[in-house]
């Protein structure tokens, strides 16, 4: 709780990449056109070179309003980047995405919305991939559906 019981959900985006700063480019892109902006930004970069680097800043540069952190690792495995990544966010929520994932403009705000509606005990809210604006069929009865 903030001051006078005002309590706001920070929303932390943690991307990891390696080498494809191309991808990471079109991820970024679609996170600027959220609704909802994300508070923060983390890519957890283990690229050789400098490009996906320069990605981020001009992301950063582009979205003054969203907190831009870029941590460099030298360790390439997908899933010590991720925990890099969450370790370097600071958001009450953090949303764990791929470089290749391009988010619908209201993707951040579902997210929170069914965060709020699942209560305080929630570990976690995913989203359903859709390829070229056609969600896959779903079975909303099945326990993986209800888990994820």
């Amino acid at each position: 709780m903030g001051e006078g019981g005002d309590f706001r959900l920070t929303v932390s985006v943690c991307i990891a990449t390696c080498e494809r700063s191309q991808f990471l480019s079109i991820a970024l892109d679609y996170l600027g056109r959220q609704m909802r902006p994300p508070d923060e930004v983390v890519v957890a970069d283990a690229s050789v070179g400098r490009e996906g680097e320069q990605v981020v800043r001009a992301f950063g540069d582009n979205h003054p309003a969203v907190r831009v952190n870029y941590a460099r690792s030298t360790r390439r495995d997908l899933p010590w980047l991720r925990w890099w990544g969450f370790c370097h966010s600071k958001g009450r929520v953090v949303l764990f995405l791929d470089d290749d994932i391009r988010l619908e403009p209201g993707a951040i705000e579902r997210l929170l919305e069914v965060y709020a509606l699942a209560g305080s005990g929630v570990a976690g809210v995913g989203l359903a991939i859709a390829v070229e604006g056609r969600g896959r069929q779903r079975n909303r009865q099945s326990f993986r559906e209800r888990w994820v």
